[in-house]
Formats: structure tokens, sequence, C-alpha cells
């Protein structure tokens, strides 16, 4: 499958090729490998390869997993990694999509529905977009999910220097289904997590009675910085629009998303969850960025879109991570 936007010599899914090969040099170029057996850097461009989708522009690389679930596995500016790797979380590693709620009438309980967080997508190119395409949710799975299918489509937009994800929920079924999109990104224990509210965040409801992950208020922000110690948390929040996080390199990753009011959100969740993995939970530990749309009905036959954007960014000197409006202020003119 060529490269979009011109590109060559990318290898499909599944062709067999390494991991991480992607061929060297970048679209168009036609060459230029790695020497003294180094691995050839990533084309540049929107492609398959080797079992992974990719999207490479400059400093910035994205990758998804088809075969798992169409899972985002690498989120890196430059070097820094921002996701949560499979030696750190597990089978919960990178960034997966479900639906909401979890609990409650309409909720699936754990674990998730395999055919939303982890059997294979079909993934194809369509210009400069990724299309992966999943199964719809069999009678073995939660019940009140059945029928339902999710399409992930990943693009790059130039101007913005953001990777835009649309999430469409597609109920293939004759019953209605009401449900809310979830994405769920986890990042490496460490760094501070952040996001805007006008009300103070409450502990988790229907998670087992884990107590409130704690935060700081300053600026009209309410700041998350990851203790050493930190116990197994959860908090939930209306929020307005975004959350970020800006790990142990000084990379800031920002999710932007349709802001929702209260009374749009699912049953005990919200527009944004924070939870913190102990490593007593076998795995290390890591933070649970999660953000949720509205909350609909999907008549049999119709369908909804979620949208994201993904920006990440290097603190500019003088910016600290660290509660600032400096900060706030770098979020906000990005986002715009």
């Amino acid at each position: 499958m060529p490269a979009a936007g011109g590109g060559g010599g990318a290898p499909s899914a599944g062709s067999g090729g390494d991991s991480g090969g992607t061929p060297g040099g970048s679209a168009g170029s036609g060459g230029g490998g790695g020497s003294g057996g180094a691995a050839p850097p990533p084309m540049e461009g929107t492609y398959l390869s080797g079992g992974k989708a990719v999207i490479h522009y400059g400093d910035l690389h994205f990758e998804i997993e088809p075969a798992r679930g169409a899972r985002i596995v690498s989120a890196k500016l430059g070097t820094e990694e921002l996701l949560a790797s499979k030696s750190v979380a597990g089978d919960n590693a990178g960034s997966t999509f479900w639906t909401s709620p979890q609990y409650g009438d309409n909720g699936w309980g754990w674990p998730p529905p395999s055919e939303l967080d982890s059997e294979e997508y079909v993934g194809t190119v369509d210009g400069m977009s990724l299309v992966l395409v999943g199964e719809k949710v069999g009678e073995s799975g939660a019940d009140r999910l059945e029928d339902l299918s999710v399409t992930k489509k990943f693009s790059y937009d130039m101007a913005k220097q953001a990777v835009i994800v649309e999430y469409t929920i597609r109920n293939e079924g004759t019953d209605t289904r009401q449900v809310a999109p979830w994405e769920v990104t986890r990042v490496p224990g460490g760094g501070l997590t952040f996001f805007a509210s006008d009300e103070d965040p409450v502990a988790a409801m229907g998670e087992g009675g884990k107590a409130l992950t704690m935060t700081s208020k300053a600026e009209g922000a309410y700041w998350f910085d990851y203790a050493d110690d930190q116990p197994e948390t959860k908090l939930q929040s209306n929020a307005k629009g975004w959350v970020a996080h800006v790990g142990s390199g000084n990379v800031l990753l920002i999710k932007a998303f349709p802001d929702i009011m209260a009374a749009e959100q699912a049953p005990n969740m919200a527009e944004v969850e924070l939870y913190t993995n102990h490593p007593e939970n076998d795995s290390n530990a890591y933070i649970q960025i999660e953000n949720q749309g509205a909350y609909a009905m999907i008549e049999g036959g119709a369908m909804v879109t979620y949208t994201v954007r993904w920006y990440l960014r290097a603190l500019p000197d003088g910016v600290m991570a660290m509660p600032s409006k400096a900060l706030l202020d770098l979020v906000t003119t990005t986002i715009q």
C-alpha cells in the first residue's frame, strides 16, 4: 500500500515487516535507509506498514496496532514517548476506546467487549487518512452493546500539527442503544495531569469505593502531580473540552474534544476521569487519562461520531511542568 500523499513503498498491514519497519527516507524521497545496521528512520507520511498504522510528520510519530483493537501504541515527539508501554501497563498499554457507562443498567462491567478493545480491526488508507473498522459486538459480548461496532479514523492536520482521531459508533442492529463515547489513554506514572473546570472533582462512582485522586486548584484548573506512593484512586469531573499531561521529558500532550454539559454525561460517569494504577495490581504504576462524549440514543442503522484532537508540544523556555497560568495559556493557544 503506498504512503498517502505521494510516498511509496510501504507494505500493507500484516505483510510481515518489522514491527517498526517502515522504509527509510521521507515520502517521495525514494530511499535513504540507515547505515551500520541501524534501523532506518520512519518514512514521513500516513500509511500502513509491518502490521502497524503510522502517522509520521517531522518529529511527531503516531502508531496504531490494527490487530490489537486498533489501539494507539505510540505517541512520540522526537524520542519522547508519552504512552505507557506493555512493560509498564501490560495488556492495558497504549490508548483504547470503549463505550460508557461501565457500570449500572447500561454498563458492561469488566472486561470490556473484545470487539471494541482488543480484536483485530481492518485497516485501509483513504487519501491522507487511516480508516480502521472493527467487528460488531456479538451475543457473547455485553448484551446492551450487541450489534454496536466502532470505526476509528486517524488523520494529520498540517496547519494545527495535530492528529485527529474520529471514533464512529454504529448500531448495526434494530434495537436502540444508548451509550457515550469513551477514550482511555494510559501514560506512565509521574508527570503532571490537568484540566479546567468550574466545579470540584469527585471520587468516581461505580468504582468499588476507590478514593479521590488528590489534586490542587489554581488558575481555574485542577492539577494532579503524581506521587511515587500514589494509591489506586479515581476522580471524575465535568471539564471544558480538554485534558493535558506533561510527561517526565517535558513534552505536553493535549487531548481536545467536544465540551459537554453535566446533564449530557453518562450515568455515574463524567467528561474527564483520571485513574491511577498501583504496582500491586500486577503491573507498574500508570495513569489513565479518560475523556467522554455525550450520552446518546443510537437507533438501529444510525451512528454517532466523537472527534479527539491530539497535540504534542515541547515545553518552551520559561514554561515549567508545574501549575501556572503560562502552562494553561500554552494549552488554550494551541487548541484554538
